[in-house]
């Protein structure tokens, strides 16, 4: 009658079928995933049995907080990096000709550059210009990038080593004995509590 609801669905296959192609798929009835043979599919089920099917779970808090404050403090030392492609055409052949995905064209890279930026305490010592680098035609444009980024690795190396005592003014003496809360994510100092005892760095 006009009252019922349901719908009886007598092809899944039809059903999850995209309204714009004529290309029959075979779609698992526990994850809704789509194969073009029915002999995939078949290899398929086995496996998909093991795991329980997908859920999406949503956070129990009603609000989402920022918890990276590593990612606000200054980093002493970082690179910049770019590369350049061209689009290469694959070569097809009659293997790759019926398969359901075909690898068309492919990006290879023909040069790149980098600039190393220093927060102002080390900028005078380890400064570097704009390195350009461009292929030369041996194609081993990725692996010089690579052996750039050890080269400077080891040049920047005492940066990271480097440890020094923390100088504060009276002022700066001041505000900080009489904080009780980091300055950087905001909760409380608990004595006591080793993971957050009042120190000079993020707590």
């Amino acid at each position: 009658n006009d009252t019922t609801h349901f719908v009886l669905v007598k092809s899944l296959n039809a059903l999850l079928r995209r309204g714009n192609t004529r290309r029959t798929k075979h779609y698992c009835e526990r994850c809704f995933h789509g194969f073009e043979e029915a002999q995939n599919l078949e290899k398929h089920r086995p496996s998909c049995l093991r795991f329980k099917p997908q859920a999406i779970k949503f956070p129990e808090d009603n609000y989402l907080y920022f918890k990276n404050y590593r990612k606000m403090v200054q980093c002493p030392v970082y690179i910049v990096a770019d590369f350049e492609c061209y689009v290469k055409e694959v070569p097809q052949t009659e293997s790759t000709e019926f398969k359901a995905t075909q690898k068309l064209k492919e990006h290879e890279p023909c040069g790149y550059a980098y600039k190393v930026v220093l927060s102002e305490e080390f900028a005078g010592d380890y400064d570097s210009e704009l390195v350009v680098y461009r292929d030369s035609g041996d194609g081993k444009v990725a692996e010089s990038f690579i052996v750039s980024l050890h080269e400077e690795a080891e040049r920047l190396a005492p940066i990271l080593e480097t440890q020094k005592e923390m100088e504060l003014s009276p002022e700066q003496e001041l505000a900080h004995k009489a904080a009780t809360v980091c300055w950087l994510c905001l909760d409380p100092f608990i004595v006591g509590d080793e993971k957050k005892k009042k120190c000079h760095d993020h707590c």
